[in-house]
């Protein structure tokens, strides 16, 4: 188990006056550190104090400590859940830190791994993906692998965005308008062209792609072409553990507000008559689920393990 332990500091970076309804709050963006198991960690983003009490952004919050953010907008509400240790490539797991301006990784004991000069710009943007992570010189994206050499050269990408399985999500080359997204290689090569509005990440061999930003997304293979009989959906996830999440349209509600999520296969079918309100990717064998209001745990076989909202 994680020890956390906020250490405060001294100082107060600012005050702001806020009102609710009739009612006044001091808040002050207060200097704060977060210590995980012994290391000291600083978060990015604003920290405020309001009348006493400290609120710390979430997702960058979570992500230290190795938790996951779902966010229901619906019943506005947010659940955390644990992230799952990634065996194949231990530099996955490392945590990218920002030491003086420039990308520093380290070890859940917090273990120097690997020290670079490329700019930090945020954690995401630095964190390991299948053995690769994106980085910047401060102008332009490059690509480099676990011992920090540069594989996909600054500049010869527009934007470098995804990093799975061999296949990185890359738009027009640097200098051009109108972006679109197409697929290089870890040789830096395109190897599928620039034609997509949106695209998830390769994963299981396949990627979900749409050509009209969120109009529809059909499936793709590693050399471009459709897969799945051509099936079209209105939006996806990416496959995890066989399995992949969809959006389908509701045709008694507004087409434009996606309302259904269901799982299919690598067939391209619903792998279940079960359709839910919201749905997550399968990891360690469950996926969270909302279904008629209820929270739940599902398994590879859409069965309940467990409810969550029980007391």
């Amino acid at each position: 188990m994680k020890k956390i332990v906020i250490l405060f500091a001294a100082t107060a970076a600012a005050l702001l006056l806020c009102a609710a309804g009739n009612e006044h709050l001091k808040a002050y963006v207060v200097d704060y550190r977060v210590n995980v198991d012994g290391e000291t960690q600083e978060i990015e983003s604003k920290i405020v104090n309001i009348d006493g009490t400290t609120y710390v952004p979430l997702r960058e919050f979570a992500d230290m400590v190795g938790m996951e953010v779902y966010w229901n907008s619906e019943e506005e509400k947010v659940s955390l859940f644990t992230k799952a240790e990634k065996e194949e490539f231990p530099e996955d797991n490392w945590i990218a830190k920002n030491v003086n301006g420039k990308v520093t990784y380290v070890d859940k004991d917090g273990s120097v791994m690997l020290e670079t000069d490329y700019k930090y710009r945020d954690y995401k943007t630095a964190e390991f993906h299948n053995g690769f992570a994106i980085v910047s010189n401060g102008k332009t994206e490059g690509i480099i692998n676990a011992e920090g050499e540069v594989v996909i050269p600054f500049g010869k990408y527009r934007d470098v965005d995804w990093i799975y399985e061999g296949m990185v999500a890359v738009t027009n080359e640097a200098g051009t308008s109108s972006p679109h997204y197409g697929f290089a290689d870890l040789s830096g090569n395109l190897v599928i062209p620039y034609k997509y509005a949106w695209t998830s990440h390769f994963s299981e061999g396949v990627c979900a792609v749409s050509e009209e930003d969120y109009t529809e997304c059909y499936f793709i293979d590693k050399t471009g072409r459709k897969v799945f009989g051509r099936k079209t959906f209105f939006s996806a996830s990416s496959f995890s553990e066989g399995y992949c999440v969809v959006i389908v349209e509701d045709k008694e509600e507004t087409k434009w507000i996606p309302q259904k999520f269901r799982y299919i296969d690598h067939t391209g079918e619903f792998a279940t008559d079960e359709i839910y309100d919201y749905a997550m990717d399968f990891s360690n064998g469950t996926a969270y689920v909302v279904k008629d209001g209820r929270e739940m745990m599902i398994d590879t076989n859409f069965e309940v393990v467990e409810y969550l909202d029980e007391e």
